[in-house]
C-alpha cells in the first residue's frame, strides 16, 4: 500500500507541495488505523492521495477520486 501511495504522492505532487514523502509515510507508519482506511479507500476505487495537513492538529487530509 505504501508504494502505491508513495507513487500517486509524487504524481501529484500539485496537490501536496508543502509536503515531504518522507513526513507522510512517517506518519502513516505510526498511525497503523488509517493504513487501514486508506487501504480500503483503494479497494473501493478511491485512489486515496494526499491533499495537505491541517496546520492546527497536524494530521494530513487525504482525499479520493470520486467512484462513479
Amino acid at each position: 500500500m505504501l508504494e502505491i501511495l508513495k507513487a500517486r504522492f509524487q504524481d501529484n505532487k500539485n496537490l501536496h507541495m508543502e509536503l515531504s514523502w518522507l513526513d507522510v509515510e512517517k506518519r502513516l507508519l505510526e498511525h497503523q488505523g488509517s493504513m487501514d482506511v486508506l487501504r480500503r479507500m483503494e479497494e473501493s476505487g478511491g485512489e486515496p492521495d494526499t491533499i495537505g495537513y491541517d496546520e492546527k492538529t497536524g494530521k494530513l487530509i487525504w482525499a479520493q477520486k470520486p467512484v462513479l
